[in-house]
C-alpha cells in the first residue's frame, strides 16, 4: 500500500509535467508570456539624406521609430518635436500623441521658420509616459537658396503600385503576405528619399498592421516586402495599402486585396493531442494495473493463510 501512495505522488506531477513540455511545443506562444513590471523605450530619429538639407520658411521630414521594451500593452505617449539653431535656440515646437505596442515608426514633419539662419541645427524628440522621458537627437543643415537636391523634390512626381502573386492571394491566419511594390519617379530624375506607409485593414475598415520605411529612389525601384498576417485575424477579405510620401507632403497611394481562410487543424498538433491522451491513457492503465497485481497478491495471500488455517 505504501509503494502504491508513493506512486500516486508521483504520477499527478508527472502527467502534469508532460502536458507543459508538450504544451510548450505545440502551442509555444502560450508559453512566451513574460511579467514585466515598468515600461521601456528606446527611441530614434532619422532624417533621409535627402532631407538633411532644409530651405528655410519649409518643412522638414524625419522618421520617428519607438520600440517598447516593456509590456506588450498598447501604450498612449506624447512626442515633442523641438528645433535648435547651433546655439541652442529653440526655434520651432510641436507635440502629439501616439499609440506604440510592441514597435512603432512615425513619419513627421516640422515647419522651420524663414528668419532661420544656414548652418547647422538640431532635431529633438522627446518621448514622455508616465515612467518616464526617452531622448533622440540628430542634426540637419538650414540653406537659404536652392539646391540641386530641392529641385529633384520639388518637380518628382511619383507613382506606386502594388502586385500580390497568386500562391499569397489566399493565406492562412498567422501566415506571412508577400507583395512586390513599384515606384516610379515621373518628374525629375534624381535620387530622392521618400517615406513608405504601409497598412493592412479588414473588411470593416479595421488596421491589423502597420508598417513604415523610408526608402531611396532615382527613375524606379521595384522590391518586395512581407508582412507577418496575426495569427488572431478573422478568415474574410483583406486589403494591403501603400502609402508614398515626398517632396514636402506630396502622396501618392495603391491598394491590393487578399483573403485570409480558416486553417485546418495542423497534423502537428492533431498528432501531438493524440500522443498526449495515448501518454496518459498509458499512464492511467499502468496505475490501475499496480492495483490489480495488489488485489491478486492480497487475495492470493488470503487464500494460502485460509487453506492453511482449514488443514490445521
Amino acid at each position: 500500500m505504501e509503494k502504491t501512495k508513493n506512486f500516486q505522488k508521483i504520477l499527478l506531477p508527472l502527467t502534469v509535467i508532460l502536458i507543459v513540455l508538450l504544451a510548450g511545443i505545440l502551442f509555444p506562444q502560450l508559453t512566451s508570456f513574460v511579467i514585466k513590471p515598468f515600461e521601456s523605450f528606446n527611441l530614434e530619429v532619422e532624417i533621409p539624406k535627402t532631407y538633411e538639407e532644409v530651405l528655410a520658411g519649409e518643412n522638414m521630414w524625419f522618421t520617428t521609430k519607438l520600440l517598447n521594451l516593456g509590456s506588450e500593452k498598447r501604450k498612449d505617449v506624447t512626442l515633442k518635436y523641438e528645433v535648435f539653431d547651433a546655439d541652442r535656440k529653440l526655434k520651432s515646437s510641436k507635440s502629439e500623441t501616439v499609440a506604440v505596442e510592441t514597435q512603432a515608426s512615425f513619419v513627421g514633419d516640422i515647419g522651420i521658420p524663414k528668419n532661420s539662419e544656414e548652418g547647422p541645427h538640431f532635431l529633438k524628440v522627446t518621448l514622455i509616459s508616465p515612467f518616464g522621458e526617452y531622448e533622440a537627437e540628430t542634426s540637419f543643415n538650414v540653406i537659404k537658396e536652392e539646391t540641386k537636391n530641392q529641385v529633384i523634390i520639388k518637380f518628382s512626381l511619383f507613382d506606386i503600385q502594388i502586385a500580390i502573386p497568386n500562391d499569397y492571394k489566399i493565406i492562412y491566419p498567422g501566415d506571412e503576405l508577400l507583395a512586390s511594390i513599384k515606384l516610379v519617379n515621373l518628374g525629375s530624375a534624381g535620387r530622392i528619399d521618400v517615406f513608405l506607409e504601409y497598412w493592412i485593414i479588414d473588411s470593416e475598415q479595421k488596421a491589423i498592421l502597420r508598417n513604415k520605411e523610408t526608402v531611396a529612389v532615382e527613375t524606379q525601384a521595384n522590391f518586395v516586402r512581407t508582412f507577418d498576417i496575426p495569427k488572431d485575424v478573422k478568415p474574410g477579405k483583406y486589403s494591403l495599402h501603400a502609402k508614398l510620401i515626398y517632396a514636402d507632403g506630396k502622396k501618392a497611394e495603391a491598394e491590393n486585396s487578399f483573403e485570409v481562410v480558416k486553417k485546418q487543424i495542423d497534423k502537428k498538433i492533431y498528432y501531438g493531442l493524440t500522443g498526449l491522451l495515448g501518454l496518459i491513457i498509458l499512464i492511467s492503465i499502468i496505475y490501475k494495473s499496480g492495483h490489480l497485481v495488489k488485489k491478486i497478491q492480497l487475495w492470493v495471500k488470503v487464500r494460502r493463510i485460509v487453506k492453511k488455517r482449514e488443514i490445521k
